[in-house]
């Protein structure tokens, strides 16, 4: 499920990677009515009414896109035929397989906290621990990427499965309902959460109702960490490197997915060190799901140095 808007330029390439590297996937197009498919090698094209944008209220430079994700990728899932569905951004190109690969790398899983029937892949760009500003930190839980999902089509279906958001009520919720507390607002916007933050919470409430997080300055010890424990148990969370792909997304302000996608190391680090990341998630998922996991690296590592150690003790 191919879900956006249109960039003529970087959606064909984002396809055509489709075609090369899983040749025989259903594309579906899902986008907005009046958009140019012109060329474009899809086999289904879904044309969605345009649910609209919402400028924050405190941030100008933010457009709030939750409800053209929900509507658009919603269509698509409900198009597909497949067991299997990978939900994507429209400017995300392929460049091999290895996501195909992922799934058997993480197994474990404690069940007590499991959303879906199967783990979900996802990117650990812009999977967030917390937010950081000089020395000050914000939690962000619940703050699960969206640039792509992988998995089950009737997992996927459940984690985009959330209501499309009453608007601007939810875009501009800080603006009816301001936060008076003492933890220091380091986000400095008016919705109720992150896009990223409502779909994956809205997931979480199905199964487990009890959990309260009623905006994203509702953060406490307690759904922080049932945060960790259910990306560990119920997500696959790595970097684009290990997923195969780039995002084309042209450079908007300080944001340079293709340049970052490539060469990690140029992440800005306050955003950097709040990201998930492959070592991140790898240390969740030995504390909450396979204390005795090691990575392939490890392994790798483990068995050169019994090598070595037979050959001296011969």
């Amino acid at each position: 499920v191919v879900q956006g808007a249109i960039d003529l330029e970087n959606t064909w390439l984002a396809m055509q990677s489709i075609r090369r590297y899983f040749p025989e996937a259903e594309i579906i197009l899902s986008t907005w009515e009046g958009s140019n498919v012109d060329n474009l090698p899809y086999d289904q094209v879904i044309f969605n009414k345009d649910p609209g944008g919402f400028q924050d209220a405190f941030a100008p430079h933010f457009t709030n896109n939750l409800s053209r994700q929900l509507v658009s990728t919603q269509a698509g899932i409900k198009t597909t035929g497949r067991k299997y569905v990978l939900k994507m951004r429209s400017d995300i190109c392929f460049h091999s397989v290895r996501i195909l690969n992922i799934f058997s790398e993480f197994p474990a899983r404690n069940q007590n906290y499991a959303l879906f029937d199967g783990k979900i892949i996802s990117c650990a760009y812009f999977t967030k621990k917390y937010l950081m500003n000089g020395k000050k930190v914000h939690p962000a839980p619940f703050h699960l990427s969206d640039w792509l999902s992988f998995g089950l089509r009737s997992d996927i279906e459940k984690l985009y499965a959330a209501d499309i958001p009453q608007e601007p009520k939810q875009s501009a919720y800080f603006a009816t309902h301001p936060y008076r507390g003492a933890k220091r607002n380091l986000m400095g916007a008016s919705h109720q959460y992150a896009p990223e933050q409502y779909i994956l919470f809205h997931a979480v409430q199905k199964s487990f109702p009890e959990i309260k997080f009623n905006d994203y300055m509702d953060f406490d010890r307690e759904n922080i960490a049932f945060s960790e424990q259910v990306i560990a148990n119920n997500f696959i969370v790595l970097p684009p490197k290990d997923l195969g792909f780039v995002c084309l997304k042209k450079a908007t302000g300080g944001d340079t997915y293709y340049k970052w996608c490539r060469h990690p190391l140029t992440v800005p680090y306050p955003l950097w060190k709040g990201l998930y990341r492959r070592d991140v998630f790898v240390k969740d998922y030995q504390k909450y799901c396979d204390s005795s996991y090691r990575s392939r690296f490890s392994r790798k590592m483990q068995m050169l140095v019994e090598l070595v150690l037979k050959e001296v003790m011969r």
